[in-house]
């Protein structure tokens, strides 16, 4: 991995870093950051690394890395799911940017569901219902167990329901709740998948399916609550005592949302 030390020595001193505070900030040790600048590391720098340094630096990696394949590969599998369903024009941007430089397979499966996800937060259902369906029967033994799967299972419900395929979405909602359960809660019970849950949710309110309602309320509230420090981070207002009344977490949950999901119109929430 070939790194441009120079565009990282020339932005670190126009902000006034020391190399010993750039390391702390990446949580790595001051040879490796001067080691990079100068381009006379003797080891393989980690992605994780240089990422960071973009990150505290502002700069773009694909100007840091000279090496298309590896920054394709990084910046690909490092869109968030909920992302592409909350604003799929500029996920498609990048998608298109990275498309023609990955070559291995499991990043041109995550593309794919990435897209597929694109294509459902424009509301092109048939798109997406393609994408996926090629998905799962190409690269997916249906007794396979995976996050991947959870999603694409997901988003065929959605995606069905949405075209009024209510038989076909039912199929498909069940199916995703029996995954869910068979996999690890340290799995399931991340913020990225809060608005598949609550689109989900919203189907099996209209289809009168309260078990799994409530299920899905239940792993979602757990996700958001895992979520809460690092949200509360990012400039959003938590009010910590709020969140140990009843429902607490469920409507902050709620409220978050329905700032950041264009997706559901369903908001009468309520944890059975």
């Amino acid at each position: 991995m070939n790194i441009n030390g120079t565009l990282i020595k020339k932005r670190r001193k126009s902000l006034n870093i020391t190399q010993c505070e750039l390391a702390k900030k990446v949580a790595c040790t001051q040879p490796v950051i001067c080691q990079i600048e100068n381009g006379n590391y003797d080891h393989q720098i980690s992605l994780y690394v240089v990422q960071n340094i973009c990150k505290i630096l502002l700069l773009d990696i694909d100007k840091v890395i000279e090496n298309e394949k590896k920054v394709a590969s990084y910046e690909i599998n490092n869109i968030p799911f909920c992302a592409a369903l909350c604003i799929p024009e500029e996920i498609q941007l990048k998608l298109d940017k990275y498309e023609n430089d990955l070559e291995d397979k499991e990043d041109v499966k995550y593309f794919q569901i990435i897209h597929a996800a694109v294509q459902l937060g424009k509301k092109n259902y048939s798109a997406s219902v393609d994408e996926l369906q090629r998905l799962n029967y190409d690269f997916y033994d249906k007794k396979e167990i995976s996050l991947q799967k959870m999603v694409i299972m997901g988003m065929l419900a959605i995606d069905y329901f949405a075209m009024k395929k209510f038989s076909i979405s039912y199929q498909y909602v069940v199916e995703t709740i029996e995954l869910t359960k068979q996999m690890n809660n340290s799995d399931i019970e991340n913020m990225q998948f809060l608005i598949l849950y609550r689109e989900l949710d919203v189907i099996c309110s209209i289809l009168h399916l309260s078990r799994d309602s409530s299920y899905l309320k239940k792993i979602s509230c757990r996700a958001f609550y895992r979520s809460i420090v690092g949200i509360d981070s990012q400039g959003i207002d938590i009010n910590f005592d709020k969140l140990n009344k009843p429902n607490g977490v469920f409507e902050y949950w709620k409220q978050f949302l329905s700032e950041n999901n264009p997706l559901s119109e369903n908001d009468n929430w309520l944890v059975e």
